[in-house]
């Protein structure tokens, strides 16, 4: 049997032999000798590192960027109460005298469109709100406004009224009016 194996072993078989343990031997000892210290600064690129093999530890701080913003977390407890702050200053009290005024009624025939009825401020007041009411229901607003000769503040207000029933009615506009 050995003489067999003497048979098949050539020079090329040696070689390649010898040429495999090499290259095997040759990158173990690299990978165990050779280390960062023996690397010059600036030489590896990233075309020399494996993707995905660097980990966050192996970045300085500040090199990578931020992740996504994470979940916010629990509410904290609540602090202590702060000190009262300083009296401010005295206020002046204010004037403001509101008045409410009806207009006078107004027939509603049955089957009547659009009629309106208003209803003025006191001297020296001006109109703030205001709209309107029927007798007995049957007339519906159709609109509801201040009324005044622009560009001077509103003075009265004004309501329009719809009847569409059989029954007569009677409108009413109201005001309500103030005065500083």
């Amino acid at each position: 049997m050995l003489q067999r194996l003497r048979n098949r072993i050539t020079y090329a078989n040696v070689v390649g032999t010898l040429a495999l343990f090499m290259a095997l031997g040759g990158t173990s000892y690299a990978a165990v000798t050779i280390t960062g210290r023996n690397i010059k600064d600036n030489t590896v690129t990233s075309a020399d590192i494996k993707n995905r093999s660097l980990q966050a530890v192996d970045f300085k701080l500040g090199q990578l960027p931020a992740g996504r913003q994470g979940l916010p977390g629990p509410r904290g407890p609540v602090g202590p109460t702060g000190a009262p702050g300083p009296q401010g200053p005295a206020g002046t009290a204010a004037n403001v005298r509101i008045v409410t005024a009806d207009g006078a009624a107004v027939a509603v025939a049955p089957a009547t469109a659009n009629v309106v009825a208003s209803v003025n401020c006191p001297p020296g007041m001006f109109a703030v709100g205001g709209g309107g009411f029927t007798l007995n229901g049957n007339a519906v607003l159709t609109d509801s406004f201040q009324d005044s000769a622009a560009p001077a503040p509103a003075t009265a207000w004004t309501v329009v009224y719809r009847n569409d029933t059989a029954a007569a009615d009677t409108v009413n506009a109201t005001v309500t009016c103030a005065a500083t």
